[in-house]
C-alpha cells in the first residue's frame, strides 16, 4: 500500500529480491504525474504475511489452507473470541425502475454490517473519493455500496448503523428522490460513508461510459430531493484512504445538514465531482449546520468541505469545522483547509460558517476565485487554543494560541523556551513545525521563532527582511522521540544566534547586527501567517519569553526543571487559565451536530 497526495494505491506483491519489489499490478493511477501514482520518498507499507505476526491483536488467514492464525491480547480468551468473516458485498439493493420505481420503504433501527471488498483483479488505484482505475486513458470505476438504492422514491433509513463495511455504505444512485438517511451512525467503513450521486448504476451519457465525470445521459435521472441529516458519521476511508464522510456529486436539492462528521483520514463533506465550470446536474446542494473536525488526519490535498464545479444554488451555511490536520502521511500536495474550494467552484453562498485550528488557512482556492462566490456573517481563522493534561497542569493541545502584539514581546535580545511532546517526528515536504513566533514568516523583518524542523530544534531570526535577512539555525541531532517530553530553547544575545535540546547546546550561527522591532501578533502552534504546514501536532507547555539570552547553565536547569524561573521574563503561557470560547464558537456548538432530539442506532 502506497500513500499518495490524497489517494492510495493497493497492489499485491509477487516476488522481491536485493532490488526492491516487483506487483502483479501497476501501483497508482497512471498519467496524472506523481501525484496519484508511487513513486521515491513515499511512504508504504506491506501487510498480510505471516511473518508480520509479533503484536498481539494480529491476524493471519491463509486461504489456501483456510486457516486463520491470530495473537490473542492478554486477559482474552480465544475459544470465547467470535470473529466475524465478510462474505458478501452488498448487503439490500433497492431497484426500481424509471417507469415503476420503488416507493415508501422504511427501515427503522436496524444494522447493516460487515462486507467485503476484495482486491480488484488490476489492483486498486484510487483516485479520489473511493473512485479507482488504470490509466487516465482508460475508464474508471466507484467503489460498490452495501446498501444500493436505484429508483428510490420516499424511502427512509432512520436510527440505523452502517458498520464494518470493506468498499462504500450506502448509495443513492440514478432515479432516487425523496429519500432520506436520518440519525443514523456510519462508521469503520472502507470507502465513503454516504454516497448522494452514486454512479455504479445507471446510464451515464454517451462517449462518457465511466468516464471520471460523467453526467447521467438522461437528466431525469439526476439524483433529486434527497437527505442526510442529524448522522454521525466517523472512520470512513479506513481502507480507502482517499475517501470521505459524506459525497455529493450529480443531483440537485440535496440537503446535509446537522450531521457530525469526524475522525477520518481525507475530507469530511464532499460536494461536487467536475473539474470546471462547465453545467451539469449538480446544482442547489444546501450543506447546512454539520459539526466537521479531526478530519485530513492521512492525506493532503482536501478538507473539511471540499467543492469541485460549477453549482448554481449551492449553499454552505452555519457549519462548524476545526482540527483539520496536516498528517506526516502526507507527501506533498497543498495544506488542509476549513474549505477547499478546488477546481471550477462557482456560484457558493457561503454564510454563517466558523472555521478554526486548520493545519491550512480557514478558505483555499485552486482555479476558483473568491469573488465567484458569496459571502456573508462567516467567522474564520479564530484562535480557539485546545487544553490537554499538560506537563504542568494543561498544555496547548490544539488549535493555537495568538497573543496581540506589545512592546514587551520584542526585546532586543531574547530566549525562547518551551516543553514540547508530538505523536511522531513531523514529516512531509516540509518538516518544519512553528512552537513559538512573532511577526509573519522568516522572510519577515523581525521574525523570531523556536521550530520544530523534523526531529531536530531550530531557530528563526530576520534582521533587514526578505529571505536574504532570514537568519536559520537547525542543530544537527535528531533529538525528538514521539511521547516524550522535550524542553526547547532558542537565545539571541546580540551577536549569536544558538538553539538548545534538553539542556544541551545543539547549534548555533553568528548574526553580528540588532535586531529592529515587529509589530504582530506572537503566536503558539503554529506559524503567525497560517501559511503551509506549520501547525505542531502535540502538546505544547510552560512557553516563556525572555528580555535576555539566557547562559547555558540557566537553559540546562530549565531543563532539568530545578532553580525556579531565571528574571527577566517579558511573557508566560502556562494554558492553566480557563478557555474563554468566542460567542461565534460557542454558537456554532449549539446549533451544529446530530442535536438531542435523535437518539442515534448503536
Amino acid at each position: 500500500m502506497v500513500y499518495q497526495n490524497w489517494s492510495v494505491s493497493r497492489a499485491r506483491v509477487v516476488s522481491s529480491d536485493e532490488r526492491g519489489l516487483r506487483t502483479a499490478t501497476p501501483v497508482g493511477w497512471i498519467g496524472h504525474g506523481d501525484f496519484t501514482t508511487a513513486s521515491p520518498g513515499k511512504p508504504a507499507f506491506l501487510e498480510h504475511a505471516r511473518a508480520f505476526l509479533d503484536r498481539p491483536g494480529e491476524w493471519f488467514l491463509d486461504r489456501a489452507a483456510g486457516l486463520l492464525t491470530y495473537l490473542a491480547r492478554e486477559g482474552e480468551d480465544p475459544a470465547r473470541t467470535a470473529a466475524t468473516a465478510p462474505v458478501l458485498g452488498q448487503l439490500v439493493r433497492i431497484a426500481g425502475t424509471k417507469e415503476n420505481p420503488v416507493r415508501n420503504l422504511r427501515f427503522e433501527g436496524l444494522r447493516f454490517e460487515h462486507t467485503d471488498f476484495p482486491l480488484p483483479p488490476f489492483g486498486y488505484s484510487e483516485i479520489q473519493a473511493a473512485h479507482y482505475g488504470t490509466t487516465t486513458k482508460e475508464r474508471t470505476w466507484v467503489q460498490p455500496v452495501a446498501v444500493e438504492c436505484v429508483y428510490a422514491e420516499g424511502c427512509r433509513f432512520e436510527r440505523c448503523r452502517f458498520a464494518h463495511l470493506g468498499a462504500s455504505g450506502i448509495g443513492l444512485g440514478p432515479g432516487c428522490r425523496r429519500n432520506a438517511v436520518v440519525g443514523c451512525r456510519i462508521e469503520d467503513v472502507g470507502g465513503n460513508g454516504v454516497m448522494i450521486g452514486w454512479r455504479g448504476a445507471g446510464r451515464l451519457k454517451a462517449g462518457a461510459e465511466g468516464a471520471l465525470d460523467a453526467d447521467w445521459d438522461d437528466p431525469t435521472d439526476a439524483p433529486a430531493g434527497n437527505e442526510v441529516a442529524h448522522c454521525v458519521v466517523r472512520r470512513c476511508g479506513e481502507d480507502s484512504r482517499g475517501a470521505v464522510g459524506i459525497f455529493v456529486a450529480f443531483s440537485a436539492d440535496t440537503r446535509i445538514a446537522r450531521n457530525h462528521v469526524h475522525d477520518l483520514p481525507y475530507t469530511g463533506i464532499s460536494v461536487g465531482y467536475r473539474w470546471n465550470t462547465t453545467p451539469t446536474s449538480q446544482v442547489r446542494c444546501l450543506v447546512e449546520h454539520n459539526r466537521i473536525h479531526d478530519v485530513m488526519k492521512k492525506l493532503a490535498d482536501g478538507g473539511g468541505i471540499y467543492t469541485l464545479g460549477f453549482q448554481p444554488g449551492t449553499a454552505l451555511r452555519g457549519n462548524l469545522i476545526y482540527d483539520v490536520h496536516r498528517s506526516a502521511f502526507a507527501h506533498g500536495g497543498a495544506p488542509n483547509n476549513g474549505f477547499f474550494v478546488d477546481e471550477g467552484s462557482k456560484g457558493f453562498l457561503f454564510e454563517g460558517n466558523v472555521v478554526y485550528a486548520t493545519s491550512g488557512g480557514a478558505v483555499r482556492f485552486n482555479q476558483s476565485r473568491r469573488e465567484w462566490h458569496e459571502w456573508k456573517d462567516n467567522h474564520f481563522d479564530l484562535a480557539v487554543p485546545r487544553r490537554a493534561e499538560g506537563r504542568a497542569g494543561n498544555a496547548l493541545e490544539a488549535g493555537f494560541l495568538e497573543v496581540p502584539h506589545a512592546a514587551a514581546l520584542e526585546p532586543p535580545q531574547f530566549t525562547l523556551e518551551a516543553w514540547v511532546r508530538v505523536p511522531e517526528v513531523p514529516g512531509g515536504e516540509d518538516p518544519r513545525r512553528w512552537i513559538v513566533n512573532k511577526n509573519g514568516n522568516e522572510w519577515t523583518d523581525g521574525h523570531y521563532a523556536l521550530v520544530l524542523h523534523g526531529g531536530r530544534v531550530g531557530a528563526y531570526l530576520n534582521i533587514g527582511g526578505g529571505p536574504a535577512n532570514a537568519i536559520e539555525v537547525v542543530g544537527e541531532a535528531e533529538v525528538l522521540r514521539p511521547g516524550r517530553w522535550h524542553h526547547l530553547a532558542a537565545t539571541f544575545d546580540g551577536a549569536t544566534l544558538r538553539v538548545y535540546a534538553d539542556g544541551a547546546p545543539a547549534g548555533a550561527k553568528s548574526v553580528n547586527r540588532g535586531r529592529a522591532p515587529g509589530n504582530g501578533p506572537l503566536v503558539i502552534g503554529r506559524r503567525a501567517d497560517a501559511f503551509g504546514p506549520s501547525q505542531v501536532s502535540g502538546l505544547i507547555d510552560e512557553v516563556r519569553l525572555y528580555g535576555r539570552a539566557l547562559s547555558p547553565a540557566e537553559i540546562a536547569a530549565r531543563a532539568k526543571g530545578g532553580g525556579g524561573v531565571p528574571p527577566g521574563v517579558a511573557g508566560a503561557w502556562t494554558f492553566d487559565e480557563a478557555v474563554e470560547l468566542p460567542p461565534a464558537v460557542r454558537q456554532a456548538l449549539e446549533q451544529t451536530g446530530p442535536g438531542p432530539e435523535y437518539r442515534l442506532g448503536d
